[in-house]
């Protein structure tokens, strides 16, 4: 079931404030459409893909979207279930379900007189981009997906954020969180960005601790169970680029690597200089964007 409120905000150059539902659940999104509109017929459009605790009002990934839009893409930016302004219980990180989320957004896409349904591509950031490298892989409406320091193994990716007795002791914790909710219990509820990933000296700075973000521990069953490097020779004939980040603190560049590793042509691997995340994202936007765009024009 497709709903549209009609709205359009002027100050976002006819942005309409749309929703669609991923497995019953009502999801909050955006829809941009190119700028200028097309001179005829529907236009190519693409799902972004957002992060780790990420919502369409991320403003490290809304700076991509005025590029995307420019070069004559339809944007849909979306929250996840449980997150922003979409329904579902609160809080809940699971990688699976948001690969789902994003293939309900392509079948909404699919539903737009404006959009060419055999031009549909995705743009993930961080975990969205194992996000993206997943739903490539299993669906084959995909013609083409971008991952921006990208999240290829989620047990991977949760252990290189900590130190060896750290990491010991969180699969303890995430261990006897499992059997207090087989007693019947309500399991803890952590700060994702604290307790699950860990907030690097960088993300602190930018957006403080966190605090009021709350997630179910058991969420990390399912970022340990997350595992888009396994199903990465499923995403070809599909086109699929990636980016990293040389010494990503947050999301290492093997993580990246390792995906690409395992999959076939077509593919390539953008790696990037620095030692940030988020500032990465600002600082390389304009090549990120243009060999982006270069991919999705020769594999659409």
């Amino acid at each position: 079931m497709l709903e549209s409120s009609g709205e359009i905000d002027p100050g976002r150059a006819g942005r309409e404030h749309v929703s669609f539902h991923s497995a019953g659940a009502r999801i909050d999104a955006w829809y941009l459409p190119p700028q200028p509109a097309p001179a005829a017929g529907p236009a190519p459009a693409l799902v972004i893909c957002q992060g780790f605790t990420g919502t369409k009002e991320e403003g490290h990934y809304l700076t991509f979207l005025p590029g995307l839009v420019a070069a004559g893409y339809g944007v849909l930016a979306f929250d996840y279930r449980g997150w922003g302004k979409s329904e579902g219980e609160r809080g809940v990180i699971d990688p699976m379900a948001q690969v789902e989320d994003v293939r309900s957004g392509l079948s909404y896409l699919e539903t737009r007189a404006d959009v060419d349904p055999e031009r549909l591509g995705l743009f993930g950031l961080s975990v969205g981009g194992g996000i993206a490298a997943y739903a490539a892989a299993v669906d084959d409406r995909v013609k083409a997906a971008a991952s921006i320091f990208g999240v290829g193994d989620g047990e991977l990716w949760l252990r290189a954020l900590r130190r060896e007795y750290e990491w010991l002791q969180f699969l303890q914790d995430v261990a006897a969180d499992r059997r207090e909710r087989a007693r019947g219990g309500q399991g803890r509820l952590v700060d994702p960005t604290e307790e699950l990933m860990v907030a690097s000296p960088e993300r602190r700075a930018l957006k403080g601790s966190g605090g009021e973000l709350r997630t179910p521990l058991a969420c990390a069953d399912a970022i340990l169970q997350f595992h888009p490097a396994d199903v990465a020779y499923r995403i070809a004939p599909r086109a699929m680029i990636w980016f990293s980040v040389r010494h990503d603190p947050v999301v290492p560049h093997e993580l990246s690597e390792l995906v690409y590793a395992a999959a076939r042509e077509p593919k390539r691997l953008v790696t990037l200089s620095g030692y940030d995340h988020y500032g990465a994202y600002l600082r390389h936007r304009q090549r990120i964007l243009d060999e982006s765009l270069a991919w999705f024009q020769q594999h659409r």
